[in-house]
């Protein structure tokens, strides 16, 4: 079995397949999650903005997404 380790996550939190918000909870609150930097793709409300690491609004350019993550893991 092969364990995959990400530095980072991007979800799309107007998913309707995948509930987001709880696997953003899940990230930060377990010991398995907590190293992983997530960014929340799309207009998060208050309650998912804490969650998350950063969010980039869901009509930015690739670029946004890209320069965001590229933030992310550089800070790590």
């Amino acid at each position: 079995m092969v364990r995959l380790e990400p530095d980072a996550v991007v979800l799309d939190m107007t998913s309707t397949t995948l509930d987001c918000l709880a696997l953003c909870r899940w990230l930060r609150t377990s010991p398995e999650g907590e190293a992983i930097s997530v960014l929340a793709v799309g207009s998060p409300g208050d309650e998912e903005a804490a969650w998350a690491d950063a969010y980039v609004p869901s009509d930015a350019a690739s670029g946004g997404l890209e320069a965001e993550l590229g933030t992310l893991l550089e800070s790590r």
